[in-house]
């Protein structure tokens, strides 16, 4: 139900930081929750709350953290418990950081209602709503890639969006008017027609349309395509289902290209003037996070981030070291020492000295392997708690945090490849 709220000077004071982690909730006992809601109330700021496929009757709150919410694959369908209740409320001032993605919401009052702050609401599909988006005076939100179709009053209440199919028009760069196409709307499938193949989930194939969305290939130039399978048109679909493997595929007119030639970016099977327009948009483009760093060393690529830059003392730091086999054949790698699972080697150094370390030792015998095709990735991670190998809390300043792998198991072996970020740590 819609909120009347009444602020009386109050004063709110973060408990916690961003720790950048993925919260999952589901349908069955595999998942963190069953309830989108639950997802979000136990999330800290920077967390992401993945929404397996499902119907989900209720009715969420962001609650002012600066969280992701996100649909999986198959775009879960959100709607409120009754037709005059909000299915998605932002009332406390939520931002950039605050954002909504990849839902059908349906059968609401109002899809999304923004009271204060400036949401990023991208790639929904919302309709049989009162109104699709609304916001009251003095709000509004980022709306890209959205689809507003079959709401009864309004699809955007004092808000605008861009790059988004809306039945009734309205301002915004890269807006369109014309019927989405849904595969099926009546029994609930809001996938897109296209010649060049779309998802049934009835069959879990791929099959084609005689006719092709309009919403394909129209969103923002800015935003990546992700998953979308190819091809895919080196710009991401309209609506719930775009960036993510259940995407629409892209089609030029002629039979669908099933092969990917380099510098074909839009995958039409012809490197022309399309590609570059493409390339040009994004040139020198970095989605890498901040800060992370990596290193190429005999055909194998050792990349290494962590969560973020600056940490309050006393927060885990999340590091992520990963390892690419970027040769034409097998390589096999191999612990020295130590880790015995996808924790990784890693360490911590301040000023040159090693503070925490979970290295092996170089020429010890190696206690697990594991071997990478090429192309082929492997994770591993680790979490700090800001202690240093005798189990007291560090001190206020600045480290580095490196990943290192044990042995490169080649003709020859390398000893602890090693790949360093820099963090800082500050006051509470």
């Amino acid at each position: 139900m819609r909120k009347v709220i009444i602020t009386i000077a109050v004063l709110m004071v973060s408990a916690g930081a961003a720790r950048g982690g993925t919260i999952t909730v589901g349908k069955d006992g595999q998942y963190d929750f069953n309830s989108i809601q639950a997802g979000i109330d136990d999330a800290n700021d920077g967390d992401t709350v993945m929404v397996e496929a499902g119907v989900y009757v209720e009715e969420i709150d962001f609650s002012g953290k600066a969280i992701t919410v996100s649909g999986a694959e198959g775009a879960p369908v959100l709607e409120a418990v009754d037709y005059f209740g909000d299915a998605v409320s932002f009332y406390n001032g939520e931002g950039e950081n605050s954002i909504l993605q990849n839902f059908v919401i349906r059968n609401s009052y109002a899809g999304v209602f923004v009271r204060r702050g400036q949401p990023v609401l991208k790639n929904l599909t919302i309709v049989n709503c009162i109104n699709g988006i609304e916001a009251s005076s003095g709000a509004g939100a980022d709306i890209s890639n959205c689809i507003l179709r079959d709401n009864f009053e309004r699809d955007l209440m004092n808000c605008a969006a861009r790059y988004s199919c809306i039945e009734s028009g309205g301002p915004g760069g890269g807006n369109i008017v014309e019927e989405p196409l849904f595969a099926d709307a009546n029994s609930g499938d809001y996938h897109l027609k296209s010649q060049g193949g779309r998802w049934d989930v009835n069959s879990e194939t791929w099959v084609v349309d005689r006719g092709t969305s309009p919403c394909i290939d129209a969103g923002d130039w800015a935003t990546p395509v992700g998953f979308e399978p190819f091809p895919n048109g080196g710009r991401i679909n309209m609506g719930a289902f775009g960036g993510i493997s259940e995407a629409s595929k892209s089609y030029f007119g002629r039979p669908v290209c099933e092969t990917i030639i380099a510098g074909d970016i839009n995958g039409d099977c012809i490197v022309d003037f399309k590609d570059f327009a493409i390339l040009a948009r994004h040139w020198l483009e970095d989605k890498r996070p901040v800060n992370s760093n990596f290193i190429v060393k005999d055909g194998i690529e050792y990349y290494m981030q962590t969560n973020k830059f600056v940490y309050h003392l006393g927060e885990n730091v999340e590091m992520l070291y990963r390892v690419t086999n970027l040769r034409d054949e097998d390589v096999t790698f191999g612990f020295t020492a130590g880790p015995v699972d996808d924790r990784g080697d890693f360490l911590v150094e301040k000023d040159g000295e090693r503070i925490w370390d979970n290295l092996g030792r170089p020429g010890t015998t190696v206690l697990t392997q594991f071997t990478l095709s090429p192309l082929e990735s492997r994770d591993f991670t680790h979490l700090w708690d800001m202690t240093d190998s005798g189990g007291r809390q560090v001190t206020l300043g600045n480290y580095d945090v490196t990943g290192a792998l044990g042995s490169l198991r080649l003709a020859y072996m390398d000893r602890y490849i090693p790949v360093s970020v820099p963090i800082q740590i500050i006051p509470e």
